[in-house]
């Protein structure tokens, strides 16, 4: 179906189809550019009432859809502000599905991973290759005798690395929503700042965890460093095979037209 060029429209409204599995057709269609309409049958009554509500609002003016968006968001009480962590965590939320909006964006999607995502995958492949030659590399050149710990050195080195990959991620979340030029669906918010921290977080933590594992292996306290190791060896592990999975999906799209394989 995905690598038929000839589909104009597709009628599935006689196949009794879950509607959880739309989805799949739909990330399935999206490479097929002929498709222009595709008529199916809800099963579940509120998917049903939900497709009321839109058919209905579909031809509503963009000035009407606005405001019943905004008569969604319901303003926070005194109250509500001054328990704060309540407040961040609404906030955080409400940003983090303003964030997702992009993914649900086809013509953005596509105009992303045929324009950007080259030069982008490129730049995330060059970054893993620093991150783990660092990680796996400095520690062993800064260490010192058993007592004198690790150089400075090498956590200068990590924190420029890490500083200059925080700014090159800014960059690139910048470019695309220069590219896409519609702030309704992509605008850097809050949660791009949490998961570009919480990422350098998750780098830091396994970067120290190499260093202890040095730190005892020099001091020969292998009853400690093999589980440290192990644990750096699991954290490791999936990177990889992510890594190696996603380039072998790039080399079958000349076989198979995959579904975003750069994005993924």
């Amino acid at each position: 179906m995905v690598v038929n060029t000839t589909i104009k429209v597709l009628d599935i409204r006689d196949n009794l189809i879950p509607d959880e599995s739309y989805k799949t057709l739909l990330a399935m269609l999206y490479r097929n550019s002929t498709v222009r309409e595709i008529r199916y049958t809800l099963q579940n009554e509120q998917n049903q009432e939900r497709m009321k509500k839109f058919k209905g609002l579909s031809h509503q003016p963009l000035e009407f859809l606005e405001d019943e968006l905004e008569r969604d968001h319901v303003p926070l009480t005194r109250r509500q502000k001054a328990c704060l962590p309540f407040w961040c965590w609404k906030s955080f939320i409400h940003d983090k599905h303003e964030a997702f909006r992009f993914k649900y964006d086809t013509k953005a999607l596509l105009m992303v991973e045929d324009e950007l995502m080259d030069g982008v995958t490129r730049l995330l492949y060059l970054n893993s290759l620093i991150y783990y030659t660092i990680m796996f590399l400095c520690p062993v050149l800064f260490l010192g005798a058993c007592g004198e710990g690790i150089g400075s050195g090498t956590h200068y080195i990590y924190g420029a690395f890490s500083l200059l990959t925080v700014i090159g991620e800014i960059a690139i979340v910048r470019r695309i929503e220069t590219k896409i030029a519609n702030p309704l669906v992509l605008k850097f918010n809050k949660w791009h700042a949490v998961e570009i921290l919480m990422g350098q977080i998750a780098r830091f933590d396994t970067y120290l965890n190499v260093c202890l594992f040095h730190l005892l292996q020099e001091c020969d306290h292998w009853n400690l460093a093999a589980p440290v190791g192990a644990l750096i060896v699991l954290n490791a592990i999936y990177p990889f095979y992510k890594m190696t999975r996603l380039y072998n999906v790039g080399k079958v799209q000349d076989k198979f037209k995959h579904t975003l394989p750069k994005i993924e």
